[in-house]
């Protein structure tokens, strides 16, 4: 059974959208590319040259895959599994949680394989209560569950109360919520959900004008006259670039589900985190090294260099 998704009822903006079904074709693209890149040294007179295009993709993946002909497939496959995703549930109806195409869905014959699915959403759907002995508890709506009160959906929660990110130096710009393989009873009736920080949607917007990475975003960050001028927080061009989009970070969440490879973040912490961890550690069952491969994909097949250090230049 193909894995159904849809959008929830915050994602209103035509920008906000598109921001959800790039992802598609981002991933589309880095399949594509891969497999072209995926080529033996040309025997002189036997074997046809690689095109430029080809060349210059595989630079930037083995920057990211470990011994790349044995593992490109793999990486492959979970590209391609992304691309395939169809257009999301209620398409026809405003793409909505609420659109009759997703009730039909919660409540037709095949509703115990709903688990399969997935959600994205900000403004997690949570609903506070206090015990007689003023404990709080919380209870995630979407998840139909309670939330251990160090999640980072409980983060996104509380700073969406208090309107501006308490945490400003560790807060996550997504999390995914997920059910374990075989969900049984009722849980198999409940989505995944990918939750975005609607804080971090807003900054993007308000910065950018757009929640995609744009031509000029890339022209920026490559500017000769000082590329290091136009980072954020000491960081990469490359970790730069993901933050300023959510095609990035939506594709690792989505590497996350179990229909795209059930990825994790690996070694855990902070060393799963960025372009230089992910260039030394590469493990490609890292989901933020997937983010980052198809990201480096689309920027370097819009004519412009990635290198292993994350920098960014025109060719």
């Amino acid at each position: 059974m193909d894995t159904r998704w849809f959008l929830g009822s915050a994602f209103q903006q035509p920008s906000a959208k598109k921001g959800g079904l790039v992802v598609k074709e981002a991933a589309a693209l880095a399949a594509q590319k891969l497999r072209e890149a995926i080529y033996l040294p040309p025997i002189p007179g036997v074997t046809p040259e690689p095109s430029e295009g080809a060349r210059r993709i595989r630079e930037v993946a083995e920057f990211l895959v470990p011994n790349f002909l044995t593992t490109a497939q793999t990486v492959i496959a979970r590209f391609e599994a992304v691309g395939r995703l169809g257009d999301p549930v209620g398409k026809d109806s405003g793409y909505f949680a609420d659109s009759q195409a997703w009730q039909n869905l919660k409540t037709g014959p095949n509703r115990d394989q709903n688990y399969q699915n997935f959600l994205i959403a900000c403004s997690p759907d949570i609903t506070e209560t206090t015990d007689g002995f003023l404990n709080t508890f919380y209870t995630d709506n979407l998840r139909k569950d309670r939330p251990h009160a160090d999640s980072s959906v409980l983060t996104i929660y509380h700073d969406i109360k208090a309107q501006q990110f308490l945490h400003p130096d560790h807060y996550g710009l997504a999390v995914t919520r997920r059910s374990e393989v075989n969900p049984a009873g009722e849980r198999r009736t409940v989505p995944k959900v990918i939750y975005l920080h609607p804080l971090w949607l807003v900054d993007i917007l308000r910065k950018h004008n757009s929640l995609l990475v744009q031509q000029a975003d890339v022209e920026l960050v490559a500017r000769p006259d000082g590329p290091q001028a136009h980072r954020e927080g000491g960081s990469t061009a490359m970790d730069t670039l993901l933050n300023w989009g959510v095609e990035g970070t939506v594709l690792h969440e989505l590497f996350r589900l179990s229909a795209f490879g059930r990825l994790h973040d690996i070694p855990g912490g902070r060393l799963s985190y960025g372009w230089t961890n992910n260039v030394n550690g590469k493990n490609i069952d890292n989901a933020d090294l997937m983010a980052f491969l198809g990201l480096a994909i689309k920027i370097t097949d819009r004519g412009y260099k990635v290198d292993q250090e994350g920098m960014i230049t025109k060719y």
